[in-house]
């Protein structure tokens, strides 16, 4: 049956419909796709997890479960590269992952990463930012986002990059976040 309200914009359910086809998929080696130009580039971009306090502080109790559940959440994704800022509280976010994807961890300058990300060879990518950089990544890679800042540690925001278009999902992982997330 067809819609009966068709719509330019992505629904919640196309797009999740979407993120279920690219999970399916995941047993594709996504390196291999990245020889297709047409293949996607599926960015997850999250904050650092609790940190504690300090000029360069390290991750609290709660920020070590968040990256691990973070590792757990996307243990099945098939991912090329995980990024982080050169804080300990990004790198110690994304270590479980990378860990767990035998990735070596690369770390970014906020500024010049879309660019990096789209011209890459990395079709999947965990980008482990701040509360302002990561709604800025997604919104340089052409996706829609209406935060200026993360209000929580809990965010996902998955960017599916295709030639004209941008979907974002924004979804919640680990526990609630305390200071304002959800």
């Amino acid at each position: 049956m067809q819609d009966p309200h068709p719509t330019s914009h992505p629904t919640r359910r196309g797009l999740l419909a979407l993120g279920v086809g690219l999970g399916a998929s995941a047993a594709l080696p996504s390196r291999a796709l990245a020889q297709d130009a047409q293949a996607p580039l599926v960015v997850y971009a999250v904050r650092h997890a609790e940190k504690g306090g300090g000029r360069d502080p390290e991750l609290t109790e709660a920020g070590a479960a968040r990256a691990a559940e973070l590792a757990r959440v996307l243990a099945d994704v098939s991912l090329d590269a995980v990024y982080s800022t050169n804080t300990r509280r990004t790198k110690l976010t994304a270590q479980p992952v990378a860990d767990g994807h035998d990735l070596e961890i690369q770390t970014y300058d906020p500024a010049g990463l879309a660019k990096t990300l789209i011209a890459g060879e990395a079709r999947t990518a965990l980008v482990v930012g701040h509360s302002n950089t990561t709604p800025d990544l997604i919104r340089t890679l052409g996706g829609e986002f209406e935060l200026k800042l993360l209000p929580g540690y809990d965010a996902l925001l998955i960017a599916i990059v295709l030639p004209g278009q941008t979907l974002v999902q924004h979804l919640h992982f680990g526990a609630v976040s305390k200071d304002g997330g959800h």
